[in-house]
């Protein structure tokens, strides 16, 4: 839960956007995505392609299904 979100080996572009906009922990992230995965979206340079990267390295480390 409290897993920082530099264990899912994002690019450092993708995890310092992130960290930035206040998601340090792997669960911080899962919870916006169950809310409203726009918010995530709407982060400058965080578009569809991170996305999509960021939600498969959270179901290959079974975070997700």
């Amino acid at each position: 839960g409290q897993a920082p979100i530099v264990e899912l080996e994002l690019t450092s572009r993708s995890t310092n956007l992130l960290l930035e906009a206040g998601y340090d922990t792997i669960a911080s992230i899962i919870s916006q995505l169950e809310k409203d995965e726009n918010e995530l979206l709407a982060l400058q340079g965080f578009g569809q392609k991170s996305l999509i990267d960021l939600k498969k390295r959270l179901r290959a480390d079974g975070y997700i299904k």
